[in-house]
């Protein structure tokens, strides 16, 4: 019999893991590999949403300079008679603009540029204000600089980088069923994932409600929560995999894969914020050091569920002569 949160594929007593052509002597069993991709139209959805939300989330830097300078979109107005408010969308005084690096908001090349263009002083994208966060000079600190957190606190960031990756979330659930009606796990493990995938859409939906302007320390602890039941969840797959006979699937392969890129970027980041961050390298790269960390745990993190869906393989058993 299978263990009380754990059940084989083929049938309580059969080998697990063992070469194809064995389990067909001995099983009587044909093997047939399936692909847990859905049908085209999904899968080419899937694929261009997830590369589309990669593309966006690495380069916030670039968008955010983009839209709020290049388009000057910082200097942009609504102007109404019947409808408001009429302001500028970037509209903070530099005096309330704390750059993390050091320098003077007022002394930043592109923030006396904005000034020159729109005779304005009051140039700055702050709390949710301008189509991505303030990207003149880092806001979040001398720990992290700049955030995925920052560049999309502004309305049109959270809408892109939600918007974008809702596929890969729904991607989570359609995979789940899939392995489930290969693997047939036992109802322990069922509720296990269920709660699992619950708990990480709750939390993602506070951490993306709870703006790192407006709810610090709320968007932070949701945001390690939301991480925790997703790699929780992400595990069951793992654990299911040796269940059912770790060469029977690549879903193991596709776990570790996936899980080494959060495993390199978390313990990066905690070091680079309690013993590099303090020397203030200027660089590009020295600035957006935890942006990157932070990048490269998401992509781990958020391309498990559409790496799985399409290109997860598992063979299943069926009796010769039957449809099964």
């Amino acid at each position: 019999m299978g263990q009380p949160c754990c059940r084989s594929g083929p049938g309580d007593g059969e080998p697990l893991g063992g070469p194809t052509e064995d389990l067909q002597g001995e099983t009587g069993k044909a093997v047939k590999t399936l692909r847990l991709r859905p049908n085209v139209c999904q899968s080419g959805l899937l694929l261009l949403s997830y590369l589309a939300w990669l593309v966006f989330m690495w380069g916030l830097p670039f968008w955010s300079w983009y839209f709020n300078d290049k388009l000057q979109m910082f200097n942009h107005k609504w102007v109404s008679d019947d409808s408001g408010p009429n302001n500028f969308l970037c509209m903070t005084p530099p005096e309330e603009m704390h750059c993390s690096d050091g320098r003077r908001f007022e002394d930043v090349p592109i923030v006396q540029w904005r000034m020159n263009v729109s005779g304005r002083r009051n140039v700055g994208c702050g709390c949710q204000q301008g189509i991505l966060g303030e990207n003149a000079c880092p806001q979040d600190g001398p720990a992290h600089q700049y955030s995925i957190s920052t560049y999309i606190s502004a309305p049109g960031g959270v809408g892109a980088f939600f918007g974008l990756l809702g596929p890969s979330i729904m991607a989570m659930w359609w995979v789940m069923e899939e392995v489930w009606h290969v693997v047939q796990p036992s109802l322990c493990t069922r509720i296990l994932q269920n709660v699992y995938l619950a708990g990480f859409q709750v939390c993602f939906l506070l951490f993306s409600l709870a703006s790192d302007c407006t709810y610090a320390g709320t968007h932070n602890e949701y945001n390690i929560f939301s991480l925790i039941f997703c790699w929780l969840f992400n595990f069951t797959f793992l654990y299911l995999a040796c269940c059912y006979g770790p060469r029977r699937s690549n879903l193991a392969m596709l776990v570790a894969v996936h899980a080494g890129f959060v495993l390199c970027a978390i313990p990066l980041s905690t070091l680079w914020k309690n013993f590099f961050s303090h020397h203030g390298w200027p660089s590009w790269l020295g600035l957006h050091s935890f942006f990157v960390f932070e990048c490269t745990a998401a992509t781990g993190t958020f391309g498990l569920g559409p790496m799985l869906l399409l290109f997860g393989k598992v063979q299943e058993f069926t009796t010769p002569g039957t449809n099964e």
